[in-house]
């Protein structure tokens, strides 16, 4: 008798998309000039939500995980973030001042948001899956997450 193949739980895959939804959704309704306008909450969607669809992505491929993977896994993300961040607007210090407006600055909202998201997800999600084969390599890709953070705050803060 022929073994099924396992049925995929899309639970999972439904609640990515939704937070990169509801992260652009709150990007683009906190930007310059909106009414509850914050720099606080700014912050909360460029740097937490990214860590919270990364941390999603690596529950979702890798199959057991206990507490402590996903506590330390939200902490290097979010550390990285922040130091990431610090470290790219410190890169591009020495270009000149871009005229910004409203609209340049949604854009680099929305590419920071997506770039962190995607510097994150990728590395998490690989090292989700990776994780019952080669632990080794699993924790590689978790810590490569860093150098992807950095090419995006990087490229952003002096392109955009």
């Amino acid at each position: 008798m022929e073994a099924l193949p396992e049925k995929r739980d899309t639970r999972l895959d439904a609640l990515l998309v939704g937070l990169v939804a509801l992260g652009v959704l709150l990007t683009v309704l906190n930007r310059p000039g909106a009414l509850f306008k914050s720099g606080g909450f700014d912050l909360f969607v460029l740097w937490a939500f990214p860590v919270t669809v990364a941390v999603t992505a690596y529950v979702r491929f890798a199959r057991r995980y206990g507490w402590f993977e996903i506590a330390a896994l939200g902490l290097w993300g979010l550390a990285s973030v922040v130091v990431m961040t610090f470290l790219g607007g410190l890169a591009s210090m020495s270009s000149p001042p871009a005229d910004t407006g409203p609209a340049t600055d949604l854009v680099r909202d929305l590419a920071l948001f997506g770039g962190n998201v995607l510097a994150l997800t990728v590395p998490y999600a690989a090292a989700g899956k990776l994780r019952r084969r080669s632990p080794f390599f699993a924790a590689v890709c978790a810590f490569l997450a860093v150098v992807a953070l950095f090419v995006v705050a990087a490229f952003v803060t002096t392109r955009l």
